[in-house]
């Protein structure tokens, strides 16, 4: 069976991308083009890398993923490879994940006309999704639930600032972050990004109990956008990135902000005060109001 290689410009129709070449052949998907030719140039050779499973291999190519607006430059700083169907379009997303030492422990696939998801590799050790690219002690990391996720967000900051993604969605929230903690609680900000659905905002308050309250801020989306991939397929990119600064930094409930004290100080009852008859208990108390004891 013929292996996809990648895409290129067509050197008969012209097309810019829609020459798609295998291992032993090449043709054009252009609607009027039959250019078709067997025999292809080499197939690049890919970077053999240090792998902590025995089994696993990598699939796929480095590209850019269109659909999701994701470029070429992002999704292979995250080193996420796409494979190509008979069809010449993109079938799968490969995300890779990394143990503590950098090196590829295990790889999540994305069937993209189903929507499914399979794994491959060794989950257990493994660091959030995008870790490894980051090192301790930054201004800003936002956590997203998904790669996709993860990579728009990225994609909005051209790959500048630190994003990353829990490792099984909103229902991981805990255990993924748990042993990331010393390493997220470097930095001065942490962003939550989750879903703007119910499952997201459950796990915002799982992960509001393991993190120091005064460095969360809550990202919030508009109504009909469920997370920044939909924001940033419908080319909301500025929308997106204004979103993100707009995040809110959380308080907990029963801790009060200086405004709403100021307020609570201003509108307090007045209430009458009758002096003591000793004037430095009177500068220090001044005076006794009813209902005190």
């Amino acid at each position: 069976m013929s292996v996809f290689v990648k895409h290129g410009s067509c050197p008969k129709c012209g097309s810019k991308d829609n020459l798609a070449i295998y291992d032993d052949h090449q043709h054009c998907f252009s609607p009027s083009c039959d250019y078709y030719e067997r025999g292809t140039e080499e197939e690049e050779p890919i970077p053999q890398q240090q792998y902590t499973h025995p089994q696993l291999r990598h699939e796929g190519v480095y590209g850019a993923i269109p659909d999701r607006r994701i470029s070429e430059k992002v999704a292979k700083q995250y080193k996420v490879r796409i494979e190509y169907g008979s069809n010449g379009k993109i079938a799968k997303h490969h995300y890779p994940f990394m143990d503590n030492k950098g090196r590829i422990s295990a790889y999540k696939t994305r069937a993209v006309d189903t929507k499914d998801f399979k794994t491959n590799g060794e989950f257990k050790d493994t660091t959030l999704f995008g870790e490894h690219l980051w090192d301790k002690g930054g201004k800003y990391i936002t956590i997203t639930e998904g790669e996709i996720d993860c990579l728009s967000i990225a994609e909005v900051f051209n790959g500048k600032w630190a994003v990353v993604s829990l490792k099984n969605g909103a229902s991981s929230v805990s255990k993924s972050l748990q042993g990331s903690l010393e390493f997220l609680e470097s930095f001065e900000s942490i962003v939550l990004a989750f879903d703007n659905d119910e499952a997201g905002q459950l796990a915002i308050e799982k992960a509001l109990e393991l993190f120091s309250p005064d460095k969360i801020k809550i990202m919030s989306l508009p109504e009909g956008y469920k997370d920044a991939s939909d924001m940033l397929k419908a080319g909301l990119v500025k929308e997106l990135e204004n979103c993100w600064w707009r995040s809110k930094t959380w308080t907990p409930s029963d801790i009060q902000g200086a405004s709403e004290l100021r307020s609570a100080w201003l509108e307090r009852p007045d209430k009458q005060s009758v002096p003591y008859p000793w004037v430095c208990l009177n500068n220090k108390t001044k005076g006794f109001r009813r209902g005190e004891l």
